[in-house]
C-alpha cells in the first residue's frame, strides 16, 4: 500500500513538472518566435499580391490579401 502511495506521489511530482515545462515553452514560443514574425512591415503593390518585409530582409512576395496577416 505505500508502494502504491509512493508511485502516486512520484506521478503527481513529475506530472506538474511537466506541465510547468509545457507552459514556459508556450511562454517562450508566443513571446520570442511570434513576435518576430508579426513584426513584419506588411503592403499591397498589386491588387492581389501582398508583400512583407522583416527588419533587414528583402521584400516577400504572397499571393494573397493583406489584410489576413
Amino acid at each position: 500500500m505505500v508502494f502504491f502511495l509512493v508511485l502516486d506521489v512520484l506521478w503527481f511530482i513529475v506530472s506538474v513538472a511537466g506541465v510547468i515545462f509545457a507552459l514556459l515553452l508556450w511562454i517562450y514560443y508566443n513571446v520570442f518566435v511570434t513576435s518576430s514574425a508579426t513584426e513584419a512591415e506588411c503592403f499591397m503593390k498589386d491588387a492581389d499580391t501582398c508583400y512583407c518585409r522583416r527588419e533587414g530582409e528583402a521584400d516577400v512576395q504572397f499571393d494573397s490579401k493583406c489584410d489576413h496577416l
